[in-house]
């Protein structure tokens, strides 16, 4: 099997030759050729030539977009920090007048999604059916945050939560729209991020009755165009993993918080994890011992498959190319049962 097929045979119910590998990568990459974010960010064919490489040298089976650069945020009104990915001037300091300002966004125009999108064509042209071309959209709690500012828009869930669902509302569609246009330009699987439903951020009943919704309606309008799903979130979400089982997602990657023995335990037996090697381990880590936790993420819960090995959350640039290579080889080497 090749990368692709290997995922797909996941994907499908059926054990793969072995078992699927997918960091979480964004620019290590492009620090592996000698280039730094900045580099890449308006260039995609130099991103999409930095993704391939890599993934053809370590062996994994995704290629990454240019992902988690707050690009919804952008388009829909908040102004980002030269040279940088974080948001500067959140785009709604008054409800009542800057929520009419948000409108739908066109991502063949508007802010940096135009230049992911190229990005997503040419990995996708690259790869063909050979990788994965793995791609990125914010769940709509964490859109939403990002263009009121985080610890407003916690306060605002408690205080005025007609004002954020109507915030939702606009914000869903329009991660529909850019979702959707991922897809159209090449996706096979698009990352939900929804950070901000964490157990370290919100309650479970927070999130049930404000993030939920909008999550659920942007995967099943997302899953329209055929692409495939992962729902990620960070921290300790163990109290809320049937919450996340219920979105309707094809398979939910969890961070190294959650043990994933429990949450093998607690869904169903189908359900596809995804996950979880810890970041932190993976750069300061020997080989050895990325080796030894890729098999214990396996181990508990991939013994019938049903599983993609991966980080925990984005890895960082300074991981050492030797611990991307032990986890790809644990992959490998792995034997379901």
């Amino acid at each position: 099997m090749n990368s692709y097929e290997r995922v797909r045979c996941v994907l499908e119910g059926r054990l793969p030759d072995r078992v699927p590998c997918i960091p979480m990568i964004r620019e290590w990459a492009a620090v592996q050729k000698g280039y730094g974010l900045i580099d890449v960010m308006d260039d995609p064919d130099r991103y999409a030539a930095c993704q391939h490489d890599c993934a053809m040298t370590v062996g994994y089976d995704s290629v990454s977009d240019l992902n988690a650069v707050n690009a919804e945020a952008e388009a829909m009104g908040c102004v980002l920090k030269n040279g940088d990915i974080s948001v500067k001037k959140p785009a709604i300091e008054d409800y009542k007048r800057d929520l009419a300002r948000i409108g739908s966004v066109d991502p063949e125009k508007d802010g940096r999604m135009p230049v992911i999108l190229e990005g997503v064509r040419i990995l996708k042209r690259i790869c063909g059916n050979e990788k994965v071309v793995f791609s990125y959209v914010q769940a709509p709690f964490r859109a939403a945050a990002m263009l009121r500012g985080v610890e407003r828009f916690l306060k605002d869930c408690l205080k005025d939560p007609v004002s954020v669902a109507a915030l939702l509302e606009k914000v869903t569609e329009n991660q529909i729209r850019f979702g959707s246009a991922l897809s159209e330009a090449g996706a096979d699987l698009i990352e939900v991020s929804d950070p901000m439903s964490s157990g370290d951020i919100v309650t479970r009943k927070q999130y049930e009755s404000l993030g939920f919704s909008f999550s659920k309606r942007l995967i099943a309008g997302l899953k329209k165009t055929g692409v495939a799903i992962v729902h990620h979130a960070c921290g300790d979400t163990t109290d809320r993993l049937d919450l996340f089982c219920a979105l309707g997602a094809d398979m939910l990657s969890l961070d190294q918080a959650v043990d994933l023995g429990e949450a093998r335990r607690i869904l169903p037996e189908d359900a596809v994890l995804f996950g979880n090697v810890d970041p932190l381990l993976l750069r300061e880590g020997t080989p050895a011992e990325v080796r030894d936790a890729a098999f214990r993420c396996m181990k508990k819960g991939g013994q019938k498959g049903a599983f993609v090995l991966s980080s925990g959350c984005l890895i960082s640039v300074d991981t050492p190319t030797e611990n991307m290579q032990a986890m790809v080889d644990a992959a490998c080497e792995y034997r379901y049962g």
